[in-house]
């Protein structure tokens, strides 16, 4: 004042103006071909925010997420035709706490965005995926030569070694996925012989002891005369 007394009151202040940033993820199952994902109703999505600014980020974040189907358009083309329609302060926002799965097949557009203790708000992004429950169709052909067997007789086809057998895998609508694989088993006299046809046509065993070819159709023949499971 006047008279020369002073107080003095030193503050600090942390300045936090950067919103968080929030990550979408996929668990398994999951594909992308490098432009449209697909995901089934028991794939989990996860969403993992990070408080912006190096310094002085206060936290204590809050994500919300939102999902819609929409035109398939938006899953095809993603880059162009799958961007948010919604703002914060509209309804139907879900607080994020666990991750989450989508029921319905379709083409679905999932919204999402964060905001920190302060208010800062995440810009909402949005991802658009297809999810496909339904599983492919695999067909069997047997060419010829061949015969049926009659009755009585314990057997489908009498065949030959060049008899074409022709396995074909088919993903369906509405949205498949595609990236089929025809897998099979061979026994010979009640006896396992899938190895020896997985090395023979060049597939490859999988977990569950089938040979896999990955393609989504494979002609096989039988290699040896005897009889064939």
């Amino acid at each position: 004042d006047i008279a020369g007394n002073i107080i003095t009151d030193i503050e600090e202040f942390k300045v936090d103006n950067t919103p968080p940033e929030t990550n979408k993820t996929y668990g398994e199952p999951y594909f992308t071909d490098g432009t449209s994902e697909w995901i089934t109703s028991s794939t989990p999505i996860y969403l993992n925010a990070v408080d912006g600014g190096d310094n002085c980020a206060i936290g204590a974040i809050k994500t919300y997420y939102r999902v819609e189907v929409v035109d398939e358009k938006s899953c095809w083309d993603p880059g162009t035709c799958c961007v948010p329609e919604h703002d914060p302060n509209e309804p139907n926002w879900t607080e994020y706490t666990t991750p989450f799965t989508i029921n319905e097949e379709s083409c679905h557009r999932i919204e999402y965005y964060s905001v920190d203790k302060l208010g800062n708000n995440e810009s909402i992004k949005a991802q658009c995926v297809f999810v496909d429950n339904t599983p492919p169709v695999g067909t069997k052909k047997v060419g010829d030569p061949k015969k049926n067997c009659s009755s009585g007789k314990d057997c489908d086809y009498w065949v030959t070694q060049n008899t074409p057998i022709t396995l074909t895998c088919t993903d369906q609508q509405p949205h498949p996925v595609g990236n089929e694989k025809v897998c099979f088993k061979v026994y010979v006299d009640e006896n396992n012989n899938t190895a020896n046809y997985c090395t023979y046509f060049e597939g490859a065993l999988n977990q569950e002891g089938y040979c896999c070819i990955n393609s989504s159709t494979i002609t096989l023949h039988f290699l040896e005369d005897s009889n064939h499971t």
